[in-house]
């Protein structure tokens, strides 16, 4: 090999590592998967993951012989594509970097993650949204639901530390185990990235192959779009270890502002993006400026926000975090996420069933419409610098960590 080729190689490895060998900054994460979300609202409807863990709820409720009403196959729903695409995202990141491998849960932590993952269900239903659907997608669309499901998301991530330390100190601290990497582990690590990017050529081959159009929802698009968009948000989410979790816990456990930065960069590049798309002539986007404004003001997107934080807090992973996570192969977020799709598919039948829906909140309020758009826009831009700024103090004072 000369020298320049040397040369070559040494700085491919260095790209590659800058890729999957380093984690990547939470604001850049946070930034990208913001940009995303603009372009998944541009191409087909905007991200929200619960909608795809209810349709999994309801196919399984139909499994168990409950009526779930009228079912979209999960290959032909958006956010079901995408969500799967996540977990696949997130599986052949995890191997180009080594970090896929299958993590058992000890019974007390499992138990604990099954029941935050029904409190996910629970308030997911009655915020209309998880973390991303209710909170990040419907602020970025200038919604105040999105708004006060961050107050009530904050709150849940409070109380839910306090009970999950409380839980931990009840615990029988488990004696430390020191065992020697296996032969088969070791092995399985060298080959990761192999397998990894065999996978990947074979997944771009599929998606070119699949790349036929089909009509889902009424919208008409390409089913491999939706697979390239989720498998891009599981190789962001995976590789910066991006979780609204750690958006609202850190600050009260550690006071690590790190991801709490990120989402408030988000925020900021959502509102821009959504805004430009709903406020200006953009294809059919004049018609769509009420898209992710749920009727869910206070009651629904704070009390439904407040389950949820509990929920995520408990379970170790919110919508998304669950999702890749699982790509990552932790067997308790798989769990997690069967329980939270049963949980939201029994909680959507309740609620419609017994007249709850008409307490989520009264109509759909659109911060424009109260402040017009320059007062609407100014105050959900100053809202995530307000929310950055304070993260950071935090971090240096630590006034709001649990001690």
């Amino acid at each position: 090999m000369t020298a320049q080729q040397e040369h070559q190689a040494e700085g491919v490895g260095a790209e590659y590592a800058a890729l999957f060998r380093r984690q990547w900054n939470p604001v850049t994460a946070g930034i990208l998967l913001s940009l995303f979300n603009i372009l998944l609202f541009a191409y087909a409807k905007p991200w929200n993951a619960a909608e795809g863990f209810l349709n999994w709820g309801q196919w399984m409720l139909t499994g168990f012989g409950v009526d779930s009403g009228m079912l979209v196959p999960v290959t032909l729903m958006t956010t079901s594509v995408t969500n799967l695409s996540l977990i696949a995202g997130a599986a052949l990141s995890a191997m180009l970097s080594q970090e896929f491998f299958l993590r058992v849960p000890a019974g007390r932590d499992l138990a604990r993650g099954l029941f935050g993952a029904v409190l996910m269900g629970i308030g997911a239903i009655l915020g209309l949204g998880c973390t991303v659907g209710g909170f990040l997608t419907a602020y970025s669309a200038l919604s105040l639901g999105g708004v006060l499901m961050l107050a009530g998301l904050g709150l849940g991530a409070y109380l839910g530390l306090r009970l999950l330390l409380w839980d931990m100190k009840r615990e029988t601290p488990a004696a430390p185990k020191s065992r020697p990497e296996s032969p088969l582990r070791a092995q399985w690590t060298r080959v990761q990235p192999y397998v990894g990017l065999a996978l990947t050529i074979l997944v771009v081959a599929l998606l070119i192959w699949d790349a036929t159009e089909f009509t889902y929802s009424g919208i008409t698009g390409r089913r491999s779009v939706l697979v390239f968009f989720g498998l891009i948000l599981g190789v962001v989410n995976q590789r910066s270890r991006f979780c609204f979790v750690r958006v609202f816990r850190e600050p009260f456990m550690t006071g690590d502002a790190g991801m709490t930065k990120g989402a408030a960069a988000a925020l900021l590049v959502g509102v821009v993006g959504f805004a430009v798309l709903k406020g200006g002539d953009i294809a059919d986007m004049r018609n769509m400026t009420m898209e992710v404004v749920n009727p869910t003001v206070w009651f629904g997107s704070l009390v439904g926000g407040l389950v949820f934080g509990i929920g995520m807090v408990l379970a170790g992973g919110c919508g998304t975090g669950s999702l890749w996570r699982a790509g990552e192969g932790q067997l308790k977020l798989w769990a997690v996420s069967i329980v939270f799709a049963l949980s939201a598919g029994i909680s959507f039948r309740v609620v419609n069933a017994s007249g709850i829906r008409t307490l989520l909140g009264e109509k759909a309020v659109f911060v424009p419409d109260m402040m017009g758009w320059a007062g609407g826009l100014l105050f959900l831009l100053v809202l995530p610098v307000v929310w950055y700024l304070l993260a950071a103090w935090n971090e240096k004072k630590g006034t709001f960590v649990i001690s």
